[in-house]
């Protein structure tokens, strides 16, 4: 007998994992502050499992104890879990899925009444703005090659002699 599992609940695969989707999303999407969080969103190819594909992070800089991160990490996971209805019913297009990470920026503990208003405040404004503008834009995964950060080459010495700083670039007093 099969039970069918609740649409609101936070499964496995709407947990964003692989570490070339999240280093992507780190380099190529679109980030804003709404405190308490740093958000990144980008889109991704449709995926048939789920819409939206979340990232939680909690800096150890913060939260020094593992037991305080994970209680802040289960505090927002709960808080998101009652609230995506609301960026979910705006993103339902076949062709694209959303990742999402979401960097908790605050010092203290969360109260999980006052965490649920600003995590609904920012899922609406997320709504309203972010999703639209990649929408808009069409930035993907799949239409960005994901590559290593361009740098440039290491022709120049990166210690310059002041003696020889005016042949190197090729400026003169005179």
């Amino acid at each position: 007998m099969l039970i069918n599992k609740p649409t609101n609940g936070l499964r496995k695969a709407e947990r964003l994992s692989g570490h070339s989707v999240i280093r992507n999303l780190f380099e190529t999407g679109l980030g804003f502050y709404h405190f308490p969080f740093r958000v990144i969103v980008m889109l991704l190819p449709a995926d048939n499992q789920a819409p939206v594909h979340l990232l939680i992070s909690v800096p150890k800089r913060n939260f020094k104890k593992a037991h305080q991160r994970n209680k802040v990490k289960r505090v927002i996971r709960e808080s998101f879990r009652l609230n995506k209805h609301l960026i979910i019913d705006n993103i339902s297009i076949d062709d694209y899925s959303l990742a999402l990470a979401l960097i908790y920026t605050a010092k203290e503990t969360p109260v999980f009444s006052q965490l649920h208003v600003r995590m609904a405040a920012m899922l609406s404004h997320m709504k309203d703005n972010a999703v639209n503008q990649l929408l808009k834009n069409k930035t993907s995964c799949s239409t960005k090659k994901i590559s290593k950060p361009h740098t440039e080459s290491t022709d120049k010495p990166l210690l310059i002699d002041p003696v020889n700083a005016e042949k190197l670039s090729g400026k003169s007093d005179v």
